[in-house]
């Protein structure tokens, strides 16, 4: 329908057209959404064309950037994508054009996050919170920025202040629609799911996300929200030593992937593999959860970046699951010593997954002996 649109558009009003604009635009969303990278970033890059004569403030430049950002880091460009943020980024403060001047923070954060460096992503986060508070308008990327922050501070071990940075926007929602209400209480639910568990919460954390469950398959606007959240009620199942219910979860989140198509989200699919491959580690079943490690560090790798805490978690499983088998325990141990060391780079020595890293690593036999 999209390439339909752009078609008539171009031949009634000319290739110029702002409606053609607009349709590139969203067929190149689509299409990146959909993993055809290529052709989303070649659409995209034709609206910026469009739009930059104008000057980098004017909201179509800055919209068909932020689009092509957030393009690059489906793509697994995190690198470029934070590239294409900086013209946006290095304008001054209260310019004219707020709602997608504050899309390109966000978009930047997230490219941070990817190229596992959370503690800019929280700065830049912290900006934009600033930014849009004082903004009535701005309200839904204050809220997508608080669960953003809170997320980024589970990644950095800062649970206490993941779980209180929810709570902050759950506690906001009032005068906001259904729509919204639903979509805002499922994406906090993601970030505070990790960040109770982690705290030893475990009871509260298996209740919000059996609620977050719930509300993801309750409305239009979250159904590709609800393979994740099967994953986050995977995770604190497994971390409970529920295995088998948790690898029942894991099935779950894999059949609506099944029937909602190729399009993910934020590596939703290596979540679920990752999950999958810490629930089989717990059962002794370690050759199932190389499979499954391996998958997920591939997946992360391309999609996500090779420092993000997400794909430092499946490079942790894989050493693990290698490490319990004794033919494979040399090549475990050798990739347990390299993502602890990328723990410790990019997110601390005393990181709660540094310590656990390193942990794991003194349990081994020593097979010099």
């Amino acid at each position: 329908m999209l390439r339909e649109a752009l078609r008539l558009t171009v031949e009634g009003d000319g290739p110029a057209a702002h409606t053609a604009f607009v349709c590139r635009l969203d067929l190149g969303s689509a299409l990146s959404k959909s993993g055809r990278h290529e052709e989303a970033e070649a659409l995209i890059r034709e609206s910026l064309a469009y739009a930059e004569p104008a000057g980098p403030v004017e909201d179509e430049a800055m919209r068909a950037r932020a689009y092509l950002a957030h393009a690059l880091i489906a793509a697994g460009r995190p690198d470029a994508a934070e590239v294409e943020t900086r013209p946006v980024i290095e304008l001054p403060l209260g310019h004219p054009s707020p709602w997608w001047y504050a899309g390109n923070w966000q978009i930047r954060a997230r490219a941070l996050s990817a190229l596992g460096r959370p503690a800019e992503a929280v700065d830049i986060v912290e900006d934009l919170i600033r930014y849009a508070t004082r903004r009535v308008q701005l309200r839904h990327w204050e809220w997508a920025a608080r669960v953003l922050r809170a997320e980024q501070m589970g990644y950095l071990g800062r649970y206490a202040d993941a779980v209180r940075e929810c709570r902050t926007v759950l506690g906001s929602l009032d005068g906001a629609d259904e729509r919204r209400v639903v979509t805002v209480t499922v994406e906090a639910g993601h970030a505070m799911i990790p960040a109770l568990s982690a705290l030893g919460r475990r009871d509260e954390a298996v209740a919000v996300a059996r609620s977050t469950v719930d509300r993801a398959a309750s409305h239009t606007a979250t159904w590709r929200e609800l393979p994740v959240s099967h994953a986050n009620l995977a995770a604190c199942l497994g971390e409970d030593g529920r295995y088998d219910e948790a690898l029942v979860q894991i099935e779950a989140a894999r059949a609506v992937f099944v029937r909602t198509g190729p399009a993910d989200r934020d590596g939703g699919m290596a979540l679920i593999a990752n999950v999958a491959a810490a629930a089989l580690v717990g059962l002794g079943r370690f050759a199932d959860a190389e499979v499954e490690a391996d998958a997920a560090l591939s997946t992360c790798a391309r999609e996500l970046g090779p420092f993000h805490h997400r794909t430092l978690e499946a490079g942790t499983l894989l050493g693990t699951a290698l490490a319990r088998r004794p033919e494979h325990r040399a090549e475990g141990r050798d990739r347990l010593r390299t993502v602890e060391a990328a723990w410790r780079t990019h997110f601390g020595p005393e990181h709660p997954r540094t310590v656990a890293v390193r942990a794991t690593l003194a349990e081994l036999p020593d097979d010099s002996v």
